[in-house]
């Protein structure tokens, strides 16, 4: 799979995160590679958990979140038995539990486990929840 990145605007700046996911077959064995992508909404992820993949087929037993934390707010992820998490923080500041976080830091979770996420500063965040 080949693929490239940019952003077509000459005034608009843009922001690329790129996420691999090991894709299965629904049996657990490898499945083929796809590629996708979209843009986020993020104000409408204020203050809730939205959909990062809406629209997409992903090939793997994985969810994806996202949220924008306002300065102060806060909001949980839970990791259940057998599963992992990871949180991405995109930009501003977050509060793992009393770790701090910042733009293009992430916090691996091994489940069962619950971490209150808050925001230090508007933050803008990612949750991975895998099998």
């Amino acid at each position: 799979m080949s693929h490239e990145e940019l952003n077509p605007s000459p005034s608009a700046p843009t922001h690329f995160l790129q996420c691999w996911l090991l894709p299965t077959d629904g049996t657990g064995a490898a499945g083929a590679p796809t590629y996708a992508q979209r843009d986020l909404d993020w104000e409408a992820a204020e203050g809730r958990w939205g959909d990062a993949v809406a629209g997409i087929t992903l090939h793997s037993d994985t969810q994806l979140r996202m949220r924008r934390l306002g300065e102060g707010a806060t909001a949980h992820v839970e990791v259940t038995k057998g599963r992992s998490g990871f949180v991405q923080v995109l930009n501003g500041v977050v509060d793992a539990d009393g770790e701090e976080l910042r733009g293009g830091d992430g916090l691996q979770i091994d489940g069962p486990m619950t971490h209150r996420l808050r925001g230090v500063t508007r933050a803008d965040v990612i949750w991975f929840d895998l099998a």
